[in-house]
């Protein structure tokens, strides 16, 4: 079996979409080439300039914490907690500064920081939001600083989310970042997880050697899942809060992670780093064949309402794999039988890379509003907050949050590096779960048709952001 050695400092130097990779033993080749060229490389504040910022505050406000996690301002013995503190008291020493940061109680305060800016109200440093319409739409219209005015912020350092930097950078220039100031980004990484013990008792063999060699497809995830199904109640027809099937999974984050998963895009960047629509193609149609094939009901079932209902068949042992995310093996340590992960299926062997789709519903995507005045000393926290999250946070996260030092198999570990290294972020406003669904529902692969009756909004709204972005 091919094993992967892929070390700490470089699980989230995430590779930007598409890049081109030869599909001959990438993991081992790749993972030692940055394995020796991270291992020469220390971060430390001491390398920014020196600020003292005489017990100012450092203001931010955003989304509630989605994982239902909660940090506090003082040490709890919670190794999570205690390195966010820990952090938190450093930066506060090292710039004579007051780190404070305001949770709304709403899961999306676009609307709140959208009247924050309007009412020209100067509280708030950075603001935590979604990557969504919402944002975008505020982006276009002139509410947040464009990140190469902040002179001390370097996002193509690992410690900030390079995926994120080359996928939603247009024209040279990106609005909002991710990485290590914080991990919810990484923590709401798709992934699929699956029962090991349903698989032991069916003679399933684990996914793993298929993710290693490159031969994790959709044909392979479909083949599963159609040994899942079981008639548990004996009614003879499938009814799937009683039965036992293959995979399921709440279809506003599962329908994008398969498409992702499968190489579909949205908008993708020319020669001149412009934006270009990139989903009338002949891929996308494929991608939702495949789904149409494999959300047949019995074998696999999507829906999207009562959210909870394909972890509770999961839980009670009547699925073999469910959509879920990075923080749910945080959350799954009371499982009562062994469960690991793999990253999404490619559509075929020829893809030669997995893509990880990072959900914007619960990413905390840093913006810069107009507002702030002191972009200068801005610059400095973010890049000192996102470097001591590299050096204090990571490892604490990785090893406890995740749980994997004491983890039964190794394997585990090499999905979650395989996954936040392949994680991938697109434009998500266009081709929607919805819209998915609609066409997955139907069973008759629509796509060319509804394609063709958007396309010209579609090419204005891409116009809209090249204008924008080359202003």
């Amino acid at each position: 079996m091919k094993k992967i050695a892929l070390i700490l400092a470089i699980i989230l130097m995430l590779t930007p979409i598409f890049a081109s990779c030869d599909k001959t033993d990438k993991v081992s080749v790749e993972s030692e080439t940055k394995k020796q060229e991270v291992s020469e490389t220390e971060f430390s504040i001491d390398s920014l300039p020196e600020l003292d910022m005489n017990k100012e505050e450092f203001r931010s406000y955003g989304a509630k914490n989605s994982s239902g996690t909660t940090y506090y301002d003082y040490e709890t013995g919670d190794l999570m907690n205690d390195a966010n503190y820990q952090r938190k008291v450093a930066i506060e020493e090292k710039y004579n500064v007051q780190i404070v940061r305001d949770n709304s109680t709403l899961d999306n305060p676009a609307g709140e920081i959208k009247r924050f800016i309007l009412s020209d109200d100067k509280t708030y440093d950075v603001f935590h939001g979604k990557q969504d319409q919402t944002m975008t739409e505020m982006i276009l219209d002139g509410y947040f600083v464009e990140w190469g005015d902040l002179e001390y912020v370097d996002y193509t350092k690992p410690y900030w989310n390079t995926a994120l930097s080359e996928t939603m950078n247009f024209c040279g220039k990106v609005y909002y970042m991710a990485g290590d100031y914080s991990l919810s980004t990484y923590n709401s990484t798709n992934v699929i997880m699956f029962n090991k013990d349903l698989f032991n008792d069916l003679g399933i063999e684990y996914p793993w050697q298929d993710v290693y060699d490159y031969t994790w497809t959709i044909d392979k995830l479909i083949e599963i899942s159609k040994q899942g199904y079981n008639d548990l109640n004996g009614s003879t027809q499938f009814e799937r809060e009683e039965d036992r099937t293959g995979y399921a999974g709440w279809y506003w984050e599962m329908y994008p992670a398969l498409y992702f998963g499968m190489g579909g895009q949205t908008i993708i960047t020319d020669e001149d780093n412009m934006p270009v629509l990139n989903i009338g193609t002949e891929r996308t149609v494929k991608i939702l064949d495949k789904m149409i094939e494999l959300f047949d009901g019995q074998n696999a079932w999507s829906y999207g309402t009562n959210y909870g209902t394909h972890n509770k068949a999961f839980d009670d042992g009547r699925l073999l794999m469910r959509d879920t995310m990075l923080y749910w093996l945080e959350m799954n340590r009371g499982l009562e039988f062994e469960a690991s992960i793999v990253p999404y299926p490619m559509l075929d062997e020829d893809q030669g890379k997995y893509y990880s789709r990072s959900g914007p519903s619960f990413s905390s995507c840093i913006y810069v509003p107009v507002t702030n005045e002191s972009l200068e000393s801005t610059g400095i926290i973010l890049e000192a907050m996102a470097i001591e999250g590299y050096n204090r946070i990571r490892p604490v996260y990785y090893d406890i949050t995740l749980d994997l030092k004491s983890t039964s198999d190794p394997e585990t570990r090499d999905m979650v590096d395989i996954v936040l290294a392949s994680a991938v972020y697109q434009n998500e406003t266009m081709l929607t779960p919805y819209d998915m669904n609609k066409i997955v529902a139907s069973k008759t692969n629509t796509f060319t048709s509804w394609f063709a009756s958007r396309e010209e909004y579609f090419e204005g709204v891409v116009k809209d952001i090249a204008d924008y972005y080359a202003a």
